[in-house]
């Protein structure tokens, strides 16, 4: 098994970034990913005003796959998702999400993550449901920016991930430039 560091990240899926590594065909690959801020908060006392935001919604890699062709299908089978950190962010702010509206100010929360669950304030525990954030192939024109990744390709994914069990799934894509930018992200629990 080949392993992609979490410190091969990507900002935009574009044919110009130049491959962390070529594999040949049906290679089991192990993508070490940060999370949508590229794991910047690291406390509750972290300022969400100084995050840098053009590290946001980072992906890892991207892998060359020999022998693709533009046009080819690319196969991707999901084999696991591990959880490795021992806490999680979640973040709310004013005009974002359900009850953005109702909200004046950001607000941090570190959740800690533990025996397979995450432990929320008031004592809720939630099990963990592990997905994938950022999953794709570069564009042969135009890059493919974070924010549209997150409106297309990561939504998809959480609500694929939210329904189903997503290990042992399949996801196909139409191949573009070689498949050469093949990257994925961790999206959350």
């Amino acid at each position: 098994m080949i392993t992609i560091t979490r410190e091969k990240l990507i900002y935009a899926m574009s044919a110009s970034n130049p491959p962390v590594c070529r594999v040949p065909p049906k290679t089991d690959i192990c993508f070490q990913t940060c999370d949508c801020f590229e794991d910047q908060i690291e406390s509750k006392d972290t300022p969400f005003n100084g995050l840098d935001w053009n590290r946001i919604n980072p992906a890892t890699g991207p892998v060359y796959i020999e022998g693709a062709q533009p046009g080819d299908i690319l196969k991707v089978t999901i084999k696991a998702i591990t959880v490795t950190a021992k806490q999680a962010v979640m973040v709310t702010m004013p005009q974002l999400g359900v009850l953005g509206d109702e909200l004046t100010q950001a607000e941090v929360k570190i959740v800690p993550l533990q025996d397979g669950f995450a432990h929320l304030p008031g004592g809720i525990q939630y099990p963990l449901k592990p997905m994938i954030g950022v999953i794709g192939v570069a564009p042969e024109e135009k890059p493919f920016p974070a924010v549209r990744r997150i409106s297309t390709v990561a939504i998809w994914i959480a609500k694929l991930s939210v329904k189903e069990q997503l290990y042992g799934c399949r996801l196909m894509w139409k191949g573009i430039v070689g498949v050469r930018g093949f990257t994925c992200r961790y999206g959350g629990w």
